[in-house]
């Protein structure tokens, strides 16, 4: 790993699920980071915003899909970072290596099920969906930027 990009921002929209050619789930959302801190006299001062976009694959992209505009999540990106200047602001692209909901302002809750104490490998977690989890290949990537998602009934 080159370097490691955590942000924590708010979701500006509803999260955009569809599906690659191949089939592939992707969910593709925009994070906002705001600067905002207070000031000598203890007011709120606005400061720059941060758009990030954000494209999560499979498993992930499932989840992340039953998000909401405005809940506050925490994204660990890949090293494929980069910065698109062809819109108004410039805006930071990448690829969600993980991402989970912040709990810096809102409580969170699990849906993860407790093993049953039988089960010797309670411990582990299983691997779903028969394929890699890591990074989508080229190709993947290149179809998910040509915005030609169809959209998941």
């Amino acid at each position: 790993m080159i370097f490691n990009f955590t942000i924590e921002g708010n979701i500006a929209a509803e999260p955009r699920l569809g599906r690659t050619k191949n089939g592939h789930l992707v969910c593709a959302i925009r994070l906002l980071h705001n600067t905002r801190y207070r000031n000598a006299q203890g007011a709120w001062v606005e400061g720059r915003t941060v758009a990030v976009d954000v494209t999560c694959w499979r498993d992930l992209a499932e989840r992340v899909a039953a998000l909401h505009k405005g809940d506050t999540v925490i994204a660990e990106l890949a090293e494929d970072l980069m910065i698109d200047t062809s819109g108004r602001y410039p805006t930071l692209t990448g690829t969600a290596r993980t991402l989970a909901l912040s709990m810096r302002w809102h409580g969170a809750t699990s849906h993860r099920h407790a093993p049953a104490q039988a089960d010797a490998h309670h411990h582990e977690i299983a691997v779903t969906g028969g394929y890699p989890t890591g990074q989508p290949t080229p190709d993947e990537i290149a179809e998910a930027q040509a915005a030609q998602m169809a959209p998941v009934a």
